[in-house]
């Protein structure tokens, strides 16, 4: 059980970096976005956005999976 416990908190870390690099490109993005005053770019932002809420709700879910099977382990 430590050892799947391992696994999945490493696939954890994978998922969380993803989605930390994502969230500083949608950031350095808006601020271009915002400066260059360019809507296509600050568009591009907003969908960006939601692809980084959807790996968020996935980590969140997969994170409560870990505790439930180390709790019952």
């Amino acid at each position: 059980m430590e050892r799947y416990f391992h696994k999945e908190l490493g696939e954890l870390k994978e998922e969380l970096l993803k989605m930390a690099l994502l969230t500083k490109e949608a950031i350095e993005k808006a601020t271009r976005a915002l400066l260059d005053q360019n809507i296509e770019l600050a568009e591009h932002v907003i969908v960006q956005d939601r692809v980084i809420n959807n790996l968020e709700l996935e980590i969140d879910e997969r994170t409560g999976e870990s505790v439930v099977h180390t709790m019952i382990a």
